[in-house]
């Protein structure tokens, strides 16, 4: 998730804080499901258990729309969460997830 911040979209997280908290932990929980309300509670399970980075994969019908959802859910119901996007496989991808 990008904020804007003068004028700028800038990652709600560092570089530096996200590889922190990946190393505190040992893992990153991996997860598809297109289903928004099964990914919510997917994401509010992982972070009770203590996972605080997650990684959402970019596969299946909808994946984008999903993150997008999940990611503003995670902004305001688990703002300590730092969700991910994987396999992201070119720009344009890419760019549709920060959309």
């Amino acid at each position: 998730m990008l904020i804007k911040e003068r004028g700028y979209y800038m990652a709600r997280f560092s570089r530096i804080k996200t590889l922190i908290e990946m190393r505190k932990i040992g893992l990153i929980p991996v997860f598809y499901n297109s289903n928004k309300e099964v990914s919510k509670n997917i994401l509010k399970a992982c972070a009770d258990g203590g996972a605080i980075c997650i990684e959402m994969t970019n596969r299946g019908d909808g994946a984008i729309k999903v993150f997008s959802e999940l990611a503003e859910y995670c902004e305001e119901e688990i703002p300590q969460v730092i969700l991910g996007s994987g396999s992201i496989v070119d720009a344009q991808s890419g760019a549709m997830l920060f959309i």
